[in-house]
């Protein structure tokens, strides 16, 4: 918790990025010219942390309600206990975000099935359940998302074009 904070102060902090050491030290890494890319990307949000504190609240947030959700279901089946669930949770999360397989169907599972089962000494149904309908419930909010999105009104970009010519623009 200290470092993210720390690395967040360091990575929004105007006098290391005008620093001279701050690029050649970027460069010197694999990826340098990407990492300062993403480094500037973020200095980009020094003038609207608002907006940035918003966007982590609402991360913690989220990370909350699916430990709440594997919480619920290891409750339903007897197994997880809060401080294994708060801990493995996030560990499982970021475990399915890394692109370990092609398609990435049942990585998830898989990596909830290992943390838990690591923890418990034997094979337990509490993380796999949960990420389940985790992601169920995350397709279902996406088929929604997709309805709006596919009848929304589109632009009529030609049109647009064509205006903005006979407008002398």
């Amino acid at each position: 918790f200290l470092a993210t904070n720390l690395a967040i102060i360091l990575a929004l902090s105007r006098r290391i990025r005008s620093h001279t050491l701050t690029e050649a030290l970027f460069l010197r890494l694999p990826a340098g010219k990407i990492l300062l890319r993403v480094y500037d990307a973020l200095q980009n949000y020094r003038h609207q942390l608002p907006r940035l504190f918003l966007g982590l609240l609402f991360s913690v947030i989220a990370q909350t309600m699916v430990v709440l959700l594997i919480l619920y279901v290891g409750h339903v089946l007897n197994e997880t206990a809060i401080p294994v669930a708060s801990l493995l949770v996030p560990l499982g999360l970021i475990a399915t975000s890394l692109p370990i397989s092609p398609a990435g169907i049942g990585v998830g599972q898989v990596a909830f099935l290992a943390l838990f089962t690591l923890h418990a000494g034997h094979n337990t149904e509490a993380g796999q359940v949960g990420i389940s309908l985790h992601q169920m419930g995350l397709f279902a909010w996406a088929i929604v998302g997709a309805y709006f999105y596919l009848t929304r009104k589109k632009p009529d970009l030609q049109r647009d074009l064509v205006a903005d010519e006979g407008a002398g623009r």
